[in-house]
């Protein structure tokens, strides 16, 4: 009910027109937010998650395994992008390519502990 209260504030406050134009707005940002909602997991999964009915399934199935199991081409293309965008950074900024040792090496130590967690819980998670 809160909305309708809102909304009955935006007429008041201003005119029905700007109010009309403040609703289609409201409706396509509502519409685009479901629409990458739906890309990402089913409607069934989001109201769980937003209701506070959610099994650990679905939690599992949309936070790591939408990520983890991407395809070939997609992990292909992110490797793609991470290569020229660390090569842009180091003309840009004419360092040299050591300088991105530190920074690779606490990416991979961050790698590896998200697998070994992610491992842990595929384990545990199987046989329950």
């Amino acid at each position: 009910i809160l909305p309708l209260f809102f909304l009955f504030w935006v007429f008041v406050k201003y005119n029905l027109k700007k109010t009309i134009i403040f609703v289609l707005q409201l409706s396509f940002l509502i519409a685009v937010y479901f629409g990458w909602i739906l890309s990402i997991t089913d409607l069934r999964n989001f109201i769980h998650q937003t209701t506070g009915q959610t099994p650990l399934f679905y939690l599992f199935y949309t936070g790591l395994h939408n990520y983890i199991f991407i395809p070939v081409f997609w992990f292909a293309t992110l490797l793609v992008l991470a290569a020229i965008g660390a090569v842009a950074y180091l003309k840009l900024t004419d360092q040299k390519p050591r300088t991105l040792l530190p920074v690779l090496k606490w990416i991979s130590v961050a790698l590896f502990a998200v697998a070994v967690i992610f491992c842990l819980f595929n384990y545990h998670c199987r046989f329950v």
